[in-house]
């Protein structure tokens, strides 16, 4: 962990030229994102008692949403980016989450994120 460090250093005082960046948290943002399954498959089914018959439907499906959040040293959080798997919509993918942002998979099935300096 703190050959990371060391080389983050060097990155920044060698490559980037700005050493003031080390000494200023509100300049230091990570970022990291987490997928949620459209189709999560437990094994678990609600049933009233006494059902003569239970099904378990479910699919094969692997699409999930995507979000990403990121925050500075300093704990200002970004509005999330919120990475949905479909191009169109019937229906506002924001709502309730005015505050967030939306990006879009490219074909292969890779993120396309852009950031603002400073969110």
């Amino acid at each position: 962990m703190m050959k990371w460090f060391a080389d983050f250093e060097h990155y920044v005082t060698n490559e980037v030229k700005d050493r003031s960046l080390l000494s200023d948290p509100s300049r230091l943002y990570n970022g990291d994102e987490s997928g949620f399954s459209f189709c999560s498959n437990t094994g678990k089914v609600i049933r009233y008692k006494g059902a003569p018959v239970v099904y378990n439907y479910g699919n094969s499906s692997k699409q999930q949403l995507t979000v990403l959040a990121c925050a500075s040293a300093r704990g200002h959080f970004c509005p999330l980016m919120i990475v949905y798997p479909g191009k169109r919509f019937g229906f506002e993918p924001l709502k309730g989450f005015e505050d967030a942002h939306m990006g879009s998979v490219i074909p292969g099935g890779w993120i396309r994120i852009y950031f603002a300096i400073g969110c």
